[in-house]
């Protein structure tokens, strides 16, 4: 059986302005970045969106798949402590 998703923690390389730590979950359809130095975040449709080009995650019309996203990222990060 092959994943439905992946979770990833990037550590800082250099220093945070180079290369900033970050933790994401991907799935087929969806992109959810949190870059933690900067307090920011992404989402993507990438069913919408393949090239990530608008990222989504102030955009209202998303809140309830941001949502989502969000609580995977930390059931996530529980998982691989």
């Amino acid at each position: 059986v092959w994943r439905d998703e992946f979770y990833y923690q990037h550590p800082v390389i250099g220093s945070k302005d180079r290369i900033p730590r970050s933790e994401a979950v991907v799935r087929r359809d969806a992109k959810y970045t949190v870059w933690p130095d900067f307090a920011f975040e992404e989402y993507f449709d990438l069913t919408a969106d393949p090239r990530e080009e608008h990222n989504r995650a102030s955009d209202p019309a998303a809140t309830a798949a941001v949502a989502a996203m969000r609580k995977k990222l930390v059931d996530w990060r529980e998982r691989v402590k």
